[in-house]
């Protein structure tokens, strides 16, 4: 099987539409497929659980046809994207005919028709949270963070049990994909241990999933993961995973009924609702084998993803269905992903499956979108390679993050989600000379406010140390968040080149992905991404009003801060703050070292660690410190 070796895809004419999807994505390996005929296909799937779309290597899109295999696909006048006929060939391999066929396609029709499928998926509630308007926790990171958290989001502070179940299917059972010697692993005892052992590092990973959240939330989120089963579900894996006309799986909510139904005499669901809505938080699901996101040739498994029971059944677009109830308690919420990892690279000539339990990383990422964050990678629609954005990738765990060391190690939340999930209180950038450190061993990070309320830019030191120790530099990330409900809830945060909602400023502002030889697919960008810290590879010293890139709110407006001198000596980074009378950044003056911070409502906005303050808008606070009150004013 020949393939293309260490290249990596962009499509060149149209990319995927996935609605509100909240899932890992795919695999960005080229993959070569054989056809029923014998001829070899190279194909590339990009997308999530909500809508997955294959292209060929130049950029058409395809349909996959039982009897014929890979077709090319075309848009319909209602709008629809239908199967051809024609089989689809690589560009070289193309007939005079194929060509005048290809010619014919409207490119502009076909990215109408994948707009109308997001807007569809969008609409209908799969994959939307609840289908209503978010709710946000109450309290400071109301006004104040981004994005909001939807109300019903697992609990992410405290201790808190995570009911997690694993389920094999009547045709596929635990370590029937996994390869010696990896095919004689006690399935219970490997999740258990990969989700709570302390220093988990099988298979060479960095520790357990409780491990990477204590770890990021600074001990402030402490779960127990309580593994049940493996339970054999009452189906093939194709009743749930196999790919209807619109990519999406077919039944992968039964999969968690099914599932909870088989422990019912097991489980006491009402044990796993903590805040006594009476809905269980979440329900985790390991499935025996591979998952689609990984994999070439698996249409009939699932695809890692989060979702609600309540919109699988949906009755109609607006209309949720009804949650499955046991032991007084309502299930909805779920997430899901595969037992079996596969696809981590290729040598010259074939592809290199890992065929060995799954790391930590799809876990980590599909449950972060359970404690309510978005992707940040792009999960938009694109007629030009040049349109598609250039996002975080490896440096995030919301973005290609999950893949980095093949799985086992996903890097740190950034200051962005940490601040989200109300983790971290970011300092205000003040003058003078700054030093900061690993973000990390220490959660630390600065933070510049805009004229726009929850737009605002964070700054943070990352190391290529322990969970980081895979991401593709070192030095300052600088983040620029604006947060937007309705970009936010509709998972669309980094779908707009020219302004993504959480930017990761790329400190030597090169921000296009390489072009390949033959115009449709990248280099992974590995040697630019050095540069994206500061000072990083291109050694930039310097970021403010007046530098490319600037720092300047979306508006184009100076927020008066000027960072110059930036260095970074034995893993700190340090520079020297100039801010001018312009600045929105906040100033205070206070002898309290620590305390907590009420406003003049008597609402608790934050707290005072180490003399350290969060961002507050200016105005009167109350500084509440043991039996001592104090009144400060921020300008």
């Amino acid at each position: 099987m020949k393939l293309i070796s260490k290249k990596y895809f962009v499509a060149l004419i149209v990319a995927l539409a996935t609605g509100s999807a909240l899932g890992k994505q795919a695999i960005r390996i080229p993959l070569a497929v054989t056809q029923p005929d014998g001829s070899e296909l190279t194909i590339v799937k990009r997308g999530n659980a909500a809508c997955k779309s294959i292209y060929t290597l130049d950029g058409y899109l395809l349909k996959y046809d039982d009897k014929l295999g890979y077709v090319y696909a075309v848009p319909q006048p209602d709008g629809s994207i239908e199967a051809s006929g024609i089989v689809a060939r690589n560009a070289e391999m193309r007939s005079a005919s194929d060509n005048m066929f290809l010619e014919n396609i409207s490119k502009e029709e076909t990215a109408k028709a994948i707009e109308a499928m997001s807007l569809r998926a969008a609409e209908s509630g799969r994959f939307q949270l609840k289908g209503k308007t978010p709710a946000f926790i109450a309290g400071s990171i109301m006004n104040t963070r981004g994005p909001g958290l939807y109300d019903y989001s697992f609990p992410c502070t405290g201790k808190q049990k995570v009911l997690v179940i694993l389920a094999e299917f009547k045709d596929i059972k635990f370590n029937s994909k996994n390869k010696p010697p990896y095919n004689k692993i006690d399935a219970h005892t490997y999740f258990t241990e990969m989700l709570n052992k302390e220093g988990f590092d099988t298979y060479g990973g960095t520790g357990s999933a409780r491990d990477w959240f204590l770890d990021n939330s600074n001990g402030k989120f402490d779960p127990e993961f309580d593994v049940f089963g493996p339970v054999t579900l009452p189906h093939n894996v194709s009743y749930y995973g196999r790919n209807l006309g619109n990519g999406e799986d077919a039944n992968p909510h039964q999969m968690i009924i099914d599932a909870c139904k088989a422990l019912d005499g097991e489980i006491n669901f009402k044990d796993y609702d903590r805040n006594g809505d009476g809905y269980v938080d979440n329900v985790y699901v390991f499935y025996a084998g591979y998952g689609e996101a990984d994999t070439v040739g698996q249409k009939d498994t699932i695809w890692p993803h989060s979702w609600e029971i309540s919109w699988a059944t949906a009755p109609n677009n607006n209309t949720p269905g009804e949650p499955l109830e046991l032991d007084g308690v309502y299930i909805d919420r779920y997430a899901c992903s595969n037992e079996t990892c596969g696809i981590i690279g290729d040598n010259g000539i074939d592809y290199i499956y890992a065929d060995r339990p799954d790391g930590i990383g799809t876990f980590v990422h599909e449950f972060s979108h359970v404690m309510g964050l978005p992707d940040l990678y792009s999960t938009g629609e694109y007629q030009s390679y040049r349109e598609v954005p250039f996002t975080p990738e490896d440096f995030s765990v919301m973005d290609y993050g999950p893949y980095n060391n093949d799985g086992m190690t996903p890097p740190n939340y950034s200051a962005y989600e940490r601040y989200a999930l109300d983790w971290m209180d970011p300092v205000s950038m003040s003058p003078g000379n700054r030093n900061l450190e690993n973000l990390g061993s220490t959660n630390q990070a600065f933070i510049v406010k805009t004229e726009k309320q929850n737009e605002f830019y964070l700054f943070e030191n990352r190391q290529q140390t322990g969970w980081d120790k895979y991401i593709p530099g070192h030095g300052m990330l600088v983040w620029h968040v604006d947060y937007d409900q309705q970009v936010f809830y509709n998972n669309k945060v980094n779908n707009t080149k020219d302004h993504q909602y959480v930017d990761l400023i790329e400190a030597d502002n090169i921000q296009d992905y390489p072009i390949g030889v033959d115009g449709g697919y990248y280099e992974y960008p590995e040697s630019t991404r050095t540069g994206d810290p500061f000072p990083g590879s291109k050694n930039v010293r310097s970021f403010g009003s007046k530098t490319t890139p600037a720092l300047v709110s979306w508006s184009k407006k100076s927020l008066g801060v000027e960072l110059t001198d930036i260095k970074e000596s034995n893993g700190v980074i340090s520079f020297l703050a100039t801010i001018n009378g312009n600045s929105s950044v906040t100033e205070i003056s206070t002898d309290v070292v620590s305390g907590e911070i009420y406003d003049i409502k008597g609402v608790k906005v934050g707290s005072v660690n180490d003399g350290n303050l969060p961002s507050l808008d200016p105005g009167i606070y109350i500084i509440r410190s043991g039996n001592n009150i104090k009144k400060v004013t921020i300008r």
